[in-house]
């Protein structure tokens, strides 16, 4: 499991290239767009469509989405943001293994391996963004292009026309 904090994202975006932080926006459309002023689709979309770019570029099988992953992580992204925590672990105790199982979840695979990315910042952070700052950290990279993963579900807060701070949670599962 891997997050990044908005230091980390301060940091890391400065050092993120202008030609990177423009690729991918004519095939992922929505990918220059942001928490609070896009809709939760939108980002949605554009952040599967550029972790899936990324893996096809290094010849991994593209992520299909899955609604209860969905589900989870979009219900994760919620509290963390209504109660003002960040950490893969929730204030009750939950984990992302336990977050999943409660939405029924099915693996596709026997070994049904599990992760989740997480980012969070009070900056802009769009889904090009977020993807190249994730690529740009060895575990969250990791989680990314792991070939065992099939599946994807993403949640993103804040809604249309709130201004609170941009929460990214991937769930990947097997």
């Amino acid at each position: 499991m891997s997050c990044l904090s908005a230091s980390a994202i301060a940091g890391l975006t400065s050092s993120i290239g202008a030609s990177a932080m423009g690729a991918g926006r004519d095939d992922c459309p929505g990918a220059g767009a942001e928490p609070g002023s896009a809709s939760y689709r939108t980002l949605s979309s554009a952040t599967v469509c550029l972790l899936n770019r990324e893996r096809r570029q290094r010849g991994e099988h593209p992520l299909g989405v899955d609604r209860r992953l969905g589900r989870a992580a979009t219900a994760y992204a919620r509290d963390m943001s209504a109660h003002g925590y960040f950490s893969h672990t929730s204030p009750t105790g939950q984990d992302p293994g336990q977050r999943i199982a409660h939405q029924r979840y099915r693996c596709r695979t026997s070994r049904c391996p599990l992760g989740e990315n997480l980012a969070m910042s009070t900056k802009p952070a769009s889904p090009q963004v977020v993807v190249g700052m994730w690529m740009h950290s060895p575990d969250h990279r990791s989680n990314i292009l792991y070939g065992g993963f099939r599946t994807i579900g993403l949640g993103v807060t804040p809604e249309r026309g709130n201004e609170e701070p941009a929460i990214y949670v991937t769930e990947f599962g097997g």
